[in-house]
């Protein structure tokens, strides 16, 4: 995530919002966990907004998903949520 932001902010003239790395807030009850795995400094993407976060990550994403083989899937997955529902409906269930 933090490789997707950087990137981000760096093509959007943002650099400001991940140069300045933070220490990690010791009294958040999620620290500890928090730490063993990134280390002691975090980035703060308070700065932007829950819909340019959700597309940055959403955009990311799908540059390394097949997403023919994605959109088959949930067809599948659909065709599988239909049939049990038709199962479902015939048994007065």
């Amino acid at each position: 995530m933090k490789k997707i932001l950087k990137n981000y902010c760096h093509e959007n003239n943002m650099d400001y919002l991940v140069s300045q790395p933070n220490p990690t807030k010791l009294t958040d009850s999620r620290a500890d966990k928090y730490i063993k795995k990134f280390g002691k400094t975090c980035w703060e993407v308070d700065a932007l907004n829950p819909q340019t976060l959700t597309s940055i990550v959403e955009e990311n994403i799908n540059e390394i998903i097949d997403i023919d083989q994605y959109n088959t899937m949930l067809d599948e997955e659909n065709a599988g949520i239909q049939e049990l529902k038709d199962f479902i409906n015939s048994r007065n269930l």
